[in-house]
C-alpha cells in the first residue's frame, strides 16, 4: 500500500499487527517463505494506515509522508538484519549442546517459533545459541502517537527477565545518540518551519546467561512544529547548528567547524536535556509523533 493509497479514517485494532514480536527470519535467502512476507506486508500496510491516521491530527502531509517513509525503512532495515544473521548461522539445524536441562523436541520447536517471528526474548535467545547466530532480536515494538504504547509494559517484561534486571527505558544507559533526519532540509533558508525531527538512541540493557550483550535502539520521531512540538526557541537553536555544523568554506571547500553534520545537534546539552526529558516525563500526546524500540542481542567475541 503506497501513501497515497493509505487511509486517514483507519480504526486501529492490534489484530492487524504482530505485537512486540521479533522480526522473522525466513524473509530472504533459501529458506524464504512467502506466507511469512505477504504476513510482513499487511504488517507494513496496517502501519502504513495508522501512521496516516494518527500523526495527521498533530502534523502536516508533509510531515505524515516523511513518518511513514521513516517508520517503513526501519522495519525493512530490522527485516534484513535478522534475516541476514539467520542466513550466515554456522549450524544449518539446532545444537543442543548448551541445553542440557531442555530437550531437543523442546528446542526444536522453540526454533522454529522464532523463524516465523513468534518467539519470546528469552525463545529468541534460545534460538540464537542453538543456531549459533552472532546476533537476534528479542523484541520489537512500533508505536504510533498513543497507538500500541499498552504493549510496552510486556516487551520490558520479557526483556527484564532476559537479562535478570529492569530493562526498562533509562536515559542512564545511553551511550550514543543521533540525529537521523528532519522533514526538509532545515539548512536552507527557506525552510525554517521544518515540523518534525527523527532521533536515535542507544543503550546498554544488560546481558543474558549464554553471554550475549543486549542493546535497545530507539528511533522516535519528534513533532518541532509551533503548535504541538518543542519550543521556537529551541527549533531554531537546532537549525542554527546545523547551518554551522555543516559550512564549508567558500575556497578550499573544507568544512568550517570541527564537528559537522546534522549529528553536532547531539553535542548542545540542549538537545541531551531534550532527550532526558522525552524519556523521563509523561509528555503530552501529539509531541513524539512515532517511536520504535528494537531490542537485540550479540555474541560476546
Amino acid at each position: 500500500m503506497s501513501l497515497l493509497e493509505t487511509d486517514s479514517n483507519y480504526t486501529y485494532s492490534e489484530d492487524d499487527f504482530d505485537g512486540h514480536h521479533a522480526a522473522p527470519l525466513l524473509l530472504i535467502g533459501e529458506e524464504e517463505n512467502e506466507e511469512v512476507k505477504s504476513t510482513q506486508d499487511r504488517f507494513i500496510d496496517s502501519i502504513s494506515a495508522l501512521t496516516e491516521s494518527e500523526i495527521s491530527k498533530y502534523a502536516s502531509s508533509r510531515v505524515v509522508g516523511f513518518s511513514v517513509m521513516a517508520i517503513t525503512a526501519r522495519i525493512h532495515q530490522r527485516e534484513a538484519l535478522n534475516a541476514n544473521s539467520y542466513i550466515r548461522r554456522p549450524y544449518r539445524t539446532p545444537c543442543y549442546d548448551e541445553f542440557p536441562d531442555m530437550s531437543s523436541s523442546d528446542i526444536d520447536v522453540i526454533c522454529e517459533k522464532v523463524r516465523y517471528g513468534h518467539g519470546t526474548a528469552i525463545e529468541n535467545e534460545i534460538a540464537r545459541v542453538a543456531l549459533g547466530m552472532e546476533s537476534v532480536e528479542y523484541g520489537n515494538l512500533t508505536i504510533i502517537g498513543e497507538k500500541r504504547k499498552q504493549l510496552e509494559e510486556s516487551l520490558w517484561g520479557e526483556v527484564s527477565e532476559l537479562v535478570g534486571r529492569d530493562a526498562s527505558p533509562n536515559p542512564d544507559g545511553v551511550y550514543r545518540m543521533s540525529v537521523l533526519g528532519f522533514d526538509r532540509d532545515i539548512r536552507l533558508p527557506g525552510n525554517v518551519n521544518y515540523g518534525a525531527m527523527r532521533i536515535g538512541l542507544k543503550r546498554h540493557v544488560g546481558t543474558t546467561p549464554y553471554g550475549a550483550t543486549v542493546k535497545n535502539r530507539t528511533t522516535a520521531i519528534i513533532n518541532t512544529s509551533t503548535e504541538t512540538g518543542i519550543d521556537r526557541s529551541l527549533r531554531e537553536l537546532f537549525r542554527e547548528t546545523a547551518i554551522k555544523a555543516t559550512a564549508r568554506d567558500e575556497e578550499t571547500g573544507e568544512p568550517k567547524n570541527e564537528i559537522e553534520g546534522l549529528n553536532a545537534i547531539t553535542h548542545l546539552p540542549e538537545f541531551q536535556r531534550c532527550v532526558y526529558w522525552l524519556m523521563t516525563t509523561d509528555i503530552s500526546e501529539g509531541i513524539v509523533l512515532a517511536r520504535n524500540e528494537t531490542v537485540y542481542g550479540i555474541r560476546a567475541k
